[in-house]
């Protein structure tokens, strides 16, 4: 994933329950790797790109890199409630429900969040029970 600012990010990040695995660099800037400490068989790489000079709106969709990652969480309403608490990545508005009549649950809670590039990061209540994961990194 691409970020204008590496520390900013990766606090953001760290603030929802991410850790920095490792850090390094490449040809075009500073890069982390960030896991969950519950499931190391995921995780998000970050390199830094400064916006263009100039640039004063979020790039299309479709040229920006990732823009968007749901993440299934045990209970969507607990983790609001511990963003909120913890208050590491500051307002976080409410979790909603959304119907999805033509699946198998009905709909799913959500929480959409953003991170300091714009990229959004859902929150979906899907407990593990729920979802199969493999045990160890592939």
């Amino acid at each position: 994933m691409r970020c204008t600012d590496l520390e900013r990010t990766l606090a953001w990040y760290t603030g929802i329950g991410w850790t920095v695995r490792d850090r390094g660099e490449s040809p075009t800037g500073p890069t982390a790797s960030l896991v969950l400490p519950e499931d190391p068989t995921f995780s998000l790489e970050f390199v830094q790109q400064p916006a263009p000079a100039g640039a004063t709106a979020t790039p299309p969709a479709n040229v920006q890199g990732l823009y968007r990652i749901a993440l299934a969480v045990e209970d969507v309403r607990e983790a609001h409630a511990s963003l909120v608490a913890d208050g590491a990545i500051g307002d976080v508005d409410d979790p909603v429900v959304m119907p999805m009549p033509d699946t198998p649950t009905g709909g799913f809670t959500v929480l959409f969040l953003h991170d300091p590039d714009g990229a959004v990061v859902e929150f979906v209540d899907r407990p593990r029970s729920a979802v199969r994961r493999p045990t160890e990194p592939a």
